[in-house]
């Protein structure tokens, strides 16, 4: 199996990386995946306190990939007895708040998955074939160590399909209803009882979420992105795989936006692009490891002389792109920044 981290430089030494929050779902998929990255070492997992001591193998594993045999006699310390330099966090929202801002203080680079410091003007919310160049954040933080977060599961997927259109035309407004997995809600997800045969179409807090958020991303850095954007947010009867379909109305004539794609893959090779109508799907076209952006037929429509609509569904696995991988992922573009102006 192999595993498309950007940034990466398989030859270095090893580094030391703990997991915390490592029972749970992201970080039981952070633990399956990086058995296949040699560049780091997990040496620490941590999980709540009526886990210290405990044996990896003792955790229920509901990860499809296999437990790395490598980690099972590996023990779960506690949140405070963590020592490894970089810490990868997969922590629920509350117990992130916590500890996050603690680990910085200790010398402790901490790369988080929760939502709870994505707004934070010095922190960076990194997806980094979009904006590793927001990485330059960090030297506005105070603390010894520093803090990185990768954006909500469904914004990244975003960021990296709307990047191309936005850096190359004038964007009028930005429309995207999304059909997000049930394993977005972490495990045990969503009742049986609401989610079979049914779609909803809420989830609280997800909308404004991801409109703050593509801003942030899609921004310089210092100023978010103005253009206008609407979100509509579903969750759908899917065990994996997050969906979108975006409209991008633009102040241009309508462009053949394909070949932006298959520009962007010639340095970053994350776009899959799918020409059959009824492709993609969660089920033929996701991977337990899949790092890419799935898209569908690509749409456009003049409007007149001087606008046009860009149509297309996207597909991206939520645990992988949106979660595990996001933080391996800054993980990796963190210390290519950092070896490079060392």
């Amino acid at each position: 199996m192999s595993l498309y981290i950007p940034y990466v430089d398989n030859n270095r030494t090893p580094i030391h990386v703990a997991v915390v929050g490592a029972s749970g779902t992201v970080g039981q998929k952070v633990l399956a995946l990086s058995a296949y990255l040699p560049w780091i070492r997990i040496t620490e997992i941590a999980a709540s306190d009526t886990r210290a001591n405990a044996p990896l193998s003792s955790c229920p594993w509901r990860e499809v990939l296999s437990m790395p045999k490598s980690l099972s006699s590996l023990r779960f310390c506690t949140m405070d007895d963590v020592s490894a330099p970089y810490i990868l966090s997969c922590l629920p929202h509350d117990v992130a708040e916590i500890y996050e801002p603690l680990w910085a203080q200790k010398g402790h680079h901490v790369f988080s998955n929760a939502s709870t410091f994505r707004m934070s003007p010095e922190i960076p919310l990194v997806v980094p074939e979009v904006n590793a160049h927001h990485l330059s954040l960090i030297h506005q933080q105070k603390t010894r160590g520093k803090r990185v977060n990768n954006p909500n599961c469904s914004a990244t997927a975003l960021a990296c399909a709307l990047l191309p259109i936005v850096q190359h035309y004038s964007v009028r407004h930005i429309s995207i209803v999304t059909l997000q997995s049930i394993s977005g809600a972490g495990y045990p997800g969503v009742s049986s009882m609401d989610i079979l045969g049914n779609t909803i179409p809420n989830i609280p807090g997800e909308a404004d979420k991801i409109v703050m958020e593509l801003q942030k991303i899609l921004g310089s850095g210092d100023q978010a992105l103005c253009t206008p954007i609407t979100v509509n947010v579903h969750r759908v009867p899917v065990l994996y795989g997050h969906a979108a379909t975006i409209h991008i109305l633009l102040n241009d004539p309508a462009p053949d936006v394909v070949d932006l794609y298959h520009q962007f893959n010639q340095t970053h090779p994350i776009f899959a692009l799918h020409d059959c109508h009824n492709r993609p799907q969660a089920l033929h076209d996701l991977s337990h490891h899949d790092m890419r952006i799935h898209m569908g037929p690509i749409h456009t429509a003049a409007l007149g002389s001087d606008s046009s609509v860009v149509a297309v569904n996207i597909l991206s696995h939520n645990l992988v792109r949106g979660a595990a991988g996001a933080v391996l992922a800054n993980l990796a573009c963190f210390l290519n920044a950092t070896t490079q102006h060392s």
